[in-house]
């Protein structure tokens, strides 16, 4: 069986967040895990859910998506990113 990757996505607009969900639920080799609504909330749901891969908005309130994957790694020294 081919592996699945699990998917965070970020975004503070509900309309991108929603559309980009959709989008990707028919996907086979993806499971959307988690929807966050802001930085914050992104950083939380990331440290629970342990995704794979986080796709997410640069511009977003509370804690943009630029400094969310360097707190994540002080909570979690094995996560890796990418941009």
């Amino acid at each position: 069986m081919d592996d699945i990757i699990r998917l965070l996505i970020a975004d503070d607009h509900p309309l991108m967040l929603d559309g980009i969900a959709a989008l990707l639920q028919n996907e086979p080799t993806l499971e959307v895990v988690a929807l966050a609504n802001n930085g914050q909330e992104a950083l939380e749901k990331t440290i629970k859910e342990n995704p794979n891969i986080v796709l997410m908005d640069i511009g977003m309130p509370l804690m943009d998506g630029l400094k969310q994957p360097v707190n994540c790694r002080k909570s979690n020294p094995k996560f890796r990113y990418l941009y």
